[in-house]
């Protein structure tokens, strides 16, 4: 299994998705957030199937989601992943926010 990593800041901590954050899939289902990155009206993913791609996106180091959570309040608030590099050497990036944020 991948280790996992931490980036703190002075309000945020940042780390791996894991199992455990699959309860953030309102991010998936809100078409406030999702017509941002091409499903206007958002996914029907289930708690279950956020979880499943959690748990298999945690074996590399590439397209794995990052949670972003409030240091205060461990309150998530957006995830994102960053794409294998291409031929060229260039990673897309995929960033979710909640609209709060």
């Amino acid at each position: 299994m991948f280790h996992e990593y931490f980036l703190t800041t002075c309000r945020r901590r940042i780390h791996i998705g894991r199992s455990e954050d699959a309860d953030f899939h309102s991010l998936w289902t809100n078409p406030n957030v999702m017509r941002f990155v091409g499903s206007p009206q958002g996914l029907a993913a289930s708690v279950a199937e956020v979880r499943e791609g959690l748990e298999s996106d945690s074996e590399s180091e590439f397209g794995s989601a990052l949670i972003s959570k409030l240091l205060e309040t461990k309150a998530p608030i957006d995830q994102g992943k960053i794409g294998r590099p291409d031929a060229e050497g260039l990673c897309e990036p995929n960033i979710m926010l909640k609209p709060a944020f």
